[in-house]
């Protein structure tokens, strides 16, 4: 499972959405939309936790790999990682 964190207005965010399309795997989670479900906060909060645990600091887009917590915040970097997975 890959969660990747968006903001509106963010042209890197724009660019990888055009790349990678959402699937079971891939979740894109765009921090200031109101429109999420229960799973996708959950699986949010936990992404988010890991990332404040290691003090990265919050840049959009950010991936984070799960199981793992591998935490990617390149959109070039992000799209790559999801095509190895598929």
């Amino acid at each position: 499972m890959v969660v990747i964190f968006t903001k509106r207005d963010c042209a890197k965010c724009e660019w990888l959405k055009q790349r990678v399309k959402p699937s079971k795997d891939v979740l894109f989670y765009t921090i200031d939309d109101e429109e999420h479900s229960q799973d996708e906060v959950e699986l949010a909060s936990e992404a988010l936790a890991y990332i404040m645990w290691h003090e990265k600091e919050l840049l959009t887009p950010i991936a984070v790999v799960l199981p793992g917590g591998e935490v990617i915040t390149s959109a070039i970097q992000i799209a790559k990682r999801v095509e190895e997975k598929q």
